[in-house]
């Protein structure tokens, strides 16, 4: 999972809409991987990361970390373990009345942008076996928390399974997991 932060920040860095933001990792070293192909995680990360930058009309600072969550604190299965990376913002926040609806197609605050983004990244998640929650403050900023399971062995990526690159003694699985 930090080598997936990693690249999306080195991504959406040297974007111009980023330019006067300020991004900084607080990532928890030695994270087990998890149930998802790593293209779809930063897909998920750069979305949240642009609509933090657009929140905050490009200025700002965005803070995002990785950590272990107690198996008590995801959804409540004492037999599973998970992840979670936070995206947190300095921004104005998200009123009361829009949080309900933010993971709704085509719910939009923005004046240009189609509602989709949030909606089509809890799909990502979801589908991985996690969840998106969001935690908002107006004038005090946002956090969404994408919450992982862990990967129960490490698979490898299908190109690499496919052209006999990865360890030939590794399982493998049509869905990666990403460290």
């Amino acid at each position: 999972v930090n080598a997936v932060v990693r690249r999306t920040v080195q991504i959406v860095a040297s974007a111009e809409e980023h330019r006067d933001m300020e991004i900084s990792l607080d990532l928890e070293e030695d994270l087990p991987y998890a149930s998802i192909d790593a293209e779809q995680l930063r897909q998920v990360l750069i979305n949240l990361v642009r609509n933090a930058t657009q929140a905050m009309n490009g200025q700002g600072t965005i803070v995002i970390s990785t950590s272990m969550r107690p198996s008590s604190r995801a959804f409540g299965r004492e037999d599973d373990t998970y992840l979670e990376i936070n995206v947190r913002d300095n921004g104005p926040g998200i009123g009361p009345k829009e949080l309900p609806n933010l993971f709704v197609p085509f719910f939009t605050t923005k004046e240009q942008g189609t509602g989709l983004g949030l909606a089509i990244s809890q799909r990502i998640i979801q589908t991985a076996g996690g969840r998106v929650e969001v935690h908002s403050q107006a004038g005090q900023g946002t956090t969404f928390t994408v919450v992982l399971p862990v990967a129960k062995e490490k698979m490898l990526p299908p190109s690499a399974a496919a052209n006999g690159t990865g360890d030939k003694h590794a399982p493998v699985s049509r869905s990666a997991s990403t460290p």
